[in-house]
């Protein structure tokens, strides 16, 4: 059998490079549009009436704040906090909107000569929650008694080749034997409530990846009318190590032991789960000011007239490798599954 040749034309966002400045950011799935500058929708909040399908879609809502921010000791408010989201329409203080994968909103890679080093700060908030009102029920109550974190984690085949690179606890925290120590929450302060795993090569939703598990106290994840659903939940996570290859690591978040894999819309809001384009994104960058490339990776072979051109309907990832100005090799990859079509 032959391998067809495709012309590649990158879709991902590929972030290479690396220097140390402390940086941090916020952003979200949502739902890709293929049009620049941002090449999706439902992201961010981007008006201030918060409209739908101009913001993050209804329901569970899910930010990383790494970090705690650009020189916090010296107590600037001019300065970024430690969730800056990479847009400068109604945030404060500004970025550049150039495009949603702005320098200033990443951390930096891991290097062989040096750890990149920092800690997490998970939140939860409800987006848009008088989208589910409805002459049935006006004041609509949402509980979830527990929450499950899948964090990409670094995978290594049986030639010990790494194959996806990830996150990583520091030092002397080991997550393989359950070792919780590195994480606090708002959720419960009964530790054994707080479970740590890695999920196994047939787990249907990430394999390989870590899973953190909290049972929620009392009510557990609770948004009420009462406080106009504004609740806000945490989880931080202590002495984690940034990924030796750049690029978008999203998380996975599930709630309330409900795993739907679908998207939000406007005629079947998903209520019971965190909709998909509310997972949090992480953006990691191995330089202070990397390049970023994108576009769709189409068929080239020419076997095909029909298909030639058209944007591929397979999994597969891009690399982007290269050596900086100071000789160092870095790396970027970008996943995507059949679904995004290139």
């Amino acid at each position: 059998m032959g391998y067809k040749k495709i012309a590649l034309t990158i879709l991902f966002s590929l972030l290479l490079f690396i220097q140390t400045i402390q940086v941090s950011a916020h952003t979200t799935l949502g739902k890709i549009s293929g049009e620049s500058p941002f090449f999706k929708i439902n992201d961010h909040e981007l008006n201030p009436n918060n409209t739908f399908g101009n913001a993050h879609v209804p329901g569970p809502l899910a930010y990383i704040w790494p970090g705690s921010g650009l020189k916090i000791y010296l107590n600037n408010l001019n300065y970024p906090p430690g969730y800056q989201s990479p847009f400068e329409t109604f945030e404060f203080p500004s970025q550049l909107a150039s495009n949603s994968y702005s320098p200033e909103g990443a951390i930096l890679t891991s290097t062989l000569t040096r750890d990149s080093v920092g800690d997490f700060i998970i939140a939860i908030n409800f987006s848009q929650p008088k989208a589910f009102i409805t002459s049935e029920n006006p004041k609509p109550i949402f509980r979830f008694k527990n929450i499950s974190i899948y964090i990409p984690a670094p995978i290594i085949d049986k030639y010990g080749e790494l194959i996806q690179d990830g996150f990583e606890p520091y030092g002397r925290i080991n997550w393989l034997t359950g070792d919780s120590s590195n994480i606090v929450t708002t959720l419960t302060d009964d530790y054994g409530r707080i479970l740590v795993s890695k999920a196994d090569m047939n787990d249907p939703f990430a394999p390989g990846w870590w899973i953190i598990r909290i049972e929620a106290s009392g009510k557990g994840l609770e948004f009420t009318p009462e406080r106009e659903w504004s609740e806000w939940y945490y989880i931080r996570i202590n002495q984690i190590k940034a990924p030796y290859i750049a690029g978008k690591y999203f998380f996975k978040i599930f709630l309330g032991d409900s795993y739907p894999l679908k998207s939000q819309n406007t005629t079947a809001l998903i209520e019971n789960a965190m909709p998909v384009e509310n997972w949090p994104i992480m953006l990691v960058k191995a330089a202070q000011n990397p390049a970023i490339i994108y576009g769709t990776v189409r068929y080239g072979g020419k076997c095909d007239p029909n298909l030639y051109g058209l944007p591929i309907q397979l999994p597969g990832v891009v690399r982007a490798v290269g050596v900086t100005p100071e000789g160092r090799h870095v790396e970027a990859r970008g996943y995507f599954n059949a679904s995004a079509k290139g």
